[in-house]
């Protein structure tokens, strides 16, 4: 057995076998068609893994999309539960107020506007009479701290207060900061001085007749929502009830009135006419 086998690698090399068949540097060719099916496997596996990248990438997308779209819809029912929760407690605050026992209307309108200061967080609330058509507002009813001296029975020109506002449009309004909004240059903020205001039409007998606005000199520091102006729109409407009951208990007691001297005037006139007719038989009688 030869101890050198440079000779067999050489014959080996000449003949070009075993390991010596292909003894030259490889052209790309030759490589791709050796080697092709673990080129078309790696290929394969490269769109593979770029394909599943991609689709977890849109799928990760289209969850966070979800996610916050779930977040603010939970958010938004959340502020809506707590909407209804604190609109709730201002409509019992408002029945508290009619149950009260022994109140004049008037007392009652008084009381609302009291609340309705305290449930808005505003200073002044009034009740106005408007007559467009004389530029009038007459304050009926107010409530106010003291520094105001707004009273029952004043009478403002309209066009110089924010009444003019939902008189006009006869729906509720709001002014959120007066100085830092478009209402700042009209006559009715340099008269009245109010920064934050909010009011709504009142209707009686499905005639327009007047406003309930509450205001403040300083800025609320919160935004009206729309809960807030559904509040002022129900203690409206609740207005206008009310001055439709005292409406009618007037014309109730002028017809009890009527009734009451219709019924004197009628015994005295019966009294008078017995008089008179016994008079005369009396004296026949003798």
């Amino acid at each position: 057995m030869p101890l050198d086998y440079h000779g067999v690698h050489d014959l080996m090399h000449e003949l070009r076998v075993g390991p010596y068949r292909i003894y030259r540097l490889a052209t790309l060719r030759e490589m791709f068609l050796l080697y092709w099916h673990w080129a078309l496997l790696g290929m394969l596996v490269l769109v593979g893994s770029g394909g599943v990248t991609l689709y977890v990438l849109r799928l990760n997308s289209r969850l966070k999309r979800f996610t916050h779209r779930l977040e603010a819809e939970v958010e938004q029912r959340t502020e809506a539960q707590r909407l209804s929760a604190a609109q709730a407690k201002r409509v019992r605050a408002l029945y508290t107020v009619a149950s009260m026992p022994g109140l004049s209307y008037d007392e009652e309108i008084v009381e609302v506007l009291r609340t309705g200061c305290g449930l808005l967080g505003l200073q002044i609330g009034k009740v106005v009479r408007i007559e467009l058509q004389q530029n009038k507002s007459t304050v009926l009813a107010v409530h106010a701290p003291d520094g105001f001296t707004l009273k029952a029975g004043d009478v403002l020109p309209l066009d110089k207060t924010y009444c003019i506002i939902p008189t006009l449009s006869k729906r509720p309004f709001a002014i959120d900061h007066a100085a830092q909004s478009k209402w700042r240059n009209l006559p009715c903020y340099t008269f009245s001085g109010l920064e934050s205001y909010i009011a709504a039409p009142i209707w009686v007998n499905h005639d327009f007749f007047g406003t309930i606005s509450y205001g403040s000199r300083t800025p609320r520091g919160l935004l009206f929502v729309e809960t807030d102006r559904d509040l002022v729109q129900l203690m409206g409407r609740w207005i206008g009830v009310t001055l439709e009951r005292r409406a009618q208990q007037h014309e109730l007691n002028r017809a009890r009135a009527e009734a009451v001297t219709a019924s004197r005037a009628k015994s005295d006139f019966l009294a008078r006419m017995s008089h008179e007719l016994r008079t005369p038989l009396n004296a026949i009688i003798g």
